[in-house]
């Protein structure tokens, strides 16, 4: 249940508390540790408004690991190029700005240093393990989607469990605590219970700090309404419904297969409510997260090496 708190190592424009967060969430955002320059600066230039695919591939090629992801991302099978793509501002072109964007968050992630762990099954890295599981699930079950766009889901889904990190570097000593209390109770904690032990901890659960740091950020608004959301789908307007549920039905397919982080989820059938909205019947799943165990391994290699 012990491990040493990882601190922090300074900080960059990944690091810098957005505008208008609580004092309690900003230090939090605060004390993320330091990753790349030209990934920091990547994300600000994404979140902004004026940014080109020129300015973009510039900052790119100044980062040959994450300018290898890309590219290998670009000439994979998935987008069917028929010519090798050798241009990174090509590259930025063809996959456009959501998918650059999860790519250099992903990257940043993986690059975190110390990551830090609270005893077995709940770690950074089963954290970042579960979050890209349920991106790859997300992307696919919006690639059935008339309405939805792909690579907003595998966003969306790769940040739906942000909070816990940002719980895990800025506020370890009392996520110790809230881990040791859940282990102690009678049962599985489960995400509702979860969500009453963090928000009588931190004023806030861990969807809704996400929520209001990538906000901050300015990333787009139907991206943060799914994270804020995701453990709420059907409770939420009809216009931002479909994304919320994708990740929320993306989240119980990851927990139903045991990828990665367990102990603030339970695996089960979704609200039946939720399967009728996406037009999912639960016995499909198995094939599903076939595809998603392959693609998740592929990408893994991509994101954690660069190579």
């Amino acid at each position: 249940m012990h491990a040493s708190n990882p601190g922090s190592n300074g900080a960059d424009a990944m690091a810098v508390p957005p505008p208008g967060c609580n004092e309690r969430i900003a230090r939090m955002a605060a004390r993320l540790p330091c990753v790349d320059v030209s990934i920091a600066e990547l994300i600000g230039t994404l979140a902004g408004e004026h940014g080109s695919a020129a300015s973009i591939s510039r900052i790119i090629s100044r980062d040959v690991s994450l300018a290898a992801r890309v590219l290998k991302v670009v000439n994979s099978a998935y987008y069917g190029q028929p010519r090798t793509i050798s241009s990174i501002e090509r590259a930025v072109v063809v996959l456009g700005l959501p998918t650059i964007r999860g790519i250099a968050l992903a990257a940043s992630c993986y690059r975190m240093p110390s990551l830090p762990s609270i005893g077995s099954g709940f770690s950074a890295s089963d954290v970042l393990t579960h979050c890209l599981g349920v991106a790859v699930t997300a992307r696919m079950l919006a690639a059935t989607h008339p309405r939805l766009a792909p690579e907003d889901a595998f966003l969306a889904g790769l940040l739906h469990d942000f909070g816990l990190l940002l719980q895990l570097y800025g506020e370890f000593e009392t996520l110790c605590g809230l881990v040791a209390e859940g282990r102690a109770g009678p049962g599985p904690t489960g995400p509702r219970g979860w969500i009453k032990l963090e928000r009588q901890a931190f004023g806030a659960d861990h969807a809704q700090i996400a929520a209001e740091v990538l906000a901050g950020w300015r990333l787009p608004e139907g991206i943060v309404e799914a994270v804020r959301h995701h453990h709420e789908p059907m409770a939420q307007p009809s216009g931002v419904r479909a994304l919320v549920g994708v990740v929320a039905l993306a989240d119980c397919l990851v927990c139903d297969s045991g990828i990665g982080l367990q102990f603030t989820s339970e695996p089960g059938v979704p609200d039946v409510e939720l399967l009728s909205c996406l037009n999912f019947r639960w016995t499909r799943r198995q094939a599903l997260q076939q595809q998603v165990r392959a693609e998740l391994g592929r990408l893994q290699g991509e994101f954690a090496n660069g190579h």
